[in-house]
């Protein structure tokens, strides 16, 4: 049994969506150990649809705030980008922050 580490989850999700294997598996670990659970950069552009702006919005309003504790043990972290990744000053921006 893992007892008294840090983790960090660098996760392909988010952690509101859908739980997947990575969150029920922090969940759990966080009994034990201290775990950084850091949410999905997400790949994709972005659209104008009203979903990606709400999601927008959301990240970078979580960016500000920092790292969520959502119980004890288990901080949720949202990074943000520039979804940008074929324009060279987007990438600088990026690897800045």
């Amino acid at each position: 049994m893992i007892k008294d580490q840090n983790i960090i989850c660098i996760a392909s999700s988010n952690w509101n969506g859908s739980w997947l294997t990575a969150q029920h598996l922090m969940w759990r670990l966080s009994q034990w150990n201290r775990v950084l659970f850091v949410e999905s950069i997400g790949l994709r552009t972005p659209s104008a649809k009203r979903t990606d702006l709400v999601r927008i919005v959301r990240r970078v309003k979580n960016w500000f705030t920092g790292a969520k504790c959502v119980k004890d043990n288990l901080n949720i972290y949202s990074p943000v980008i520039i979804p940008l990744h074929q324009i060279p000053a987007a990438r600088q921006i990026n690897s800045f922050f």
